[in-house]
């Protein structure tokens, strides 16, 4: 009988380990995420998808929304968005003036998707094909310490080439394509030619939850590898070197599917990091 008592104070004894270090990893956690949950952080969309002269790029339009509602889980409250569509040259020079600056919120995530040439031009639905570097350079885009701009198209890192590029943004880059590469679309709905839903159940569950029933079942390239580095990533971002890191992990999950997966739709991501040293984010609210 003492024996039987002391084997039940020991199970009772692991039982309340357990559940003492399980409340301590979570209240760990949470510390960690919080300081970039209360980031404030915008998302700024510009696609053109509504071609009738070439394919259309509706899947595009869905990377841009599951990528902003990745954003609002992790800054809930904290994450302002526009998205506009389908606009003319012009359209775009008065988008990049309106951008946030760095006294507006703490990271600024802007994301730009359309038809683009080898030769880093954009083709817009009115016809219309411009460099998207001269258009940047053009528009006397506000200034951002942490800012990060998504170039979500074919031969996306081309852009890259003109030195106006980096006199433009002066922060990060995330390109959905290396210079030389076309980038495809993705379709959770059919296994051909890959099960998507099979090899990554996460990424599958949350677009099923967080793209609604309109959502077809496409997106770009980038935006499975964004969503799929988004489910395996354990807390916001709250830095730029977290962001960096993040960024990374879409280089690393875009190689891991072109190793074991069909390279005929997938791209290469490319990550360009910001060559400035920005303050940190608690400097800049100071200010």
């Amino acid at each position: 009988m003492p024996g039987a008592l002391l084997s039940g104070r020991n199970e009772n004894f692991a039982v309340m380990f357990r559940m003492l270090l399980g409340s301590w990893i979570w209240l760990s956690l949470a510390v960690m995420t919080v300081g970039g949950a209360e980031a404030r952080t915008d998302f700024h969309g510009f696609v053109n998808w509504n071609f009738h002269h070439r394919k259309s790029l509706v899947s595009w339009r869905a990377t841009a929304t599951a990528i902003q509602r990745t954003l609002a889980q992790w800054y809930p409250g904290r994450s302002p968005h526009t998205l506009v569509e389908n606009g003319s040259p012009a359209a775009l020079g008065k988008f990049f003036h309106g951008l946030p600056a760095g006294s507006d919120c703490d990271f600024s995530i802007v994301y730009l998707a359309s038809h683009q040439s080898p030769a880093g031009e954009w083709d817009f639905v009115t016809r219309q094909m411009e460099p998207l570097s001269r258009l940047a350079t053009a528009s006397d885009i506000p200034g951002h310490p942490a800012r990060i701009v998504i170039v979500d198209a074919c031969f996306a890192a081309a852009v890259q080439r003109a030195a106006a590029w980096e006199r433009a943004w002066r922060s990060g880059s995330l390109f959905a394509a290396s210079d030389a590469e076309e980038t495809q679309e993705l379709n959770f709905r059919s296994p051909q030619p890959i099960d998507l839903r099979r090899r990554y159940p996460e990424a599958a569950a949350w677009l099923r939850e967080n793209m609604g029933r309109e959502w077809d079942g496409r997106l770009s390239f980038l935006g499975f590898v964004w969503v799929q580095t988004f489910v395996t990533s354990p807390a916001a971002p709250g830095d730029l070197k977290s962001w960096g890191e993040f960024l990374r992990g879409c280089e690393k999950t875009a190689k891991q599917f072109r190793e074991n997966g069909d390279r005929r739709i997938a791209s290469r991501i490319v990550f360009a990091p910001a060559t400035n040293s920005p303050p940190p984010i608690s400097a800049r609210r100071q200010r």
